[in-house]
């Protein structure tokens, strides 16, 4: 099921994103609202491991979506703080 893995890896994106958002120390522009940032991202990670589900086991499940999670949370503030170089410069 290509179309499982592909829906659940877009919700394991948008819920790290979502988690990073609603963290204190996210260094994206402006300040968006916490409360509904984290419950957005708990829902689109919970979201990727039920469609991960239906293409592989619970475990490998669990294991791929927090892969993508810990990938985009390590991504992310290096890609911010390359634009932040640039646009400095």
């Amino acid at each position: 099921m290509p179309e499982a893995s592909l829906f659940g890896s877009i919700c394991a994106i948008l819920g790290a994103l979502g988690l990073y958002a609603a963290s204190p120390w996210q260094k994206l522009a402006g300040h968006l609202p916490r409360p509904p940032c984290a419950a957005v991202g708990v829902a689109a990670s919970v979201g990727a491991v039920a469609c991960f589900m239906t293409a592989m086991g619970p475990t490998a499940s669990v294991f791929v979506a927090l892969t993508l999670v810990m990938t985009v949370w390590s991504l992310v503030p290096l890609a911010l703080a390359y634009r932040r170089r640039h646009d400095a410069s």
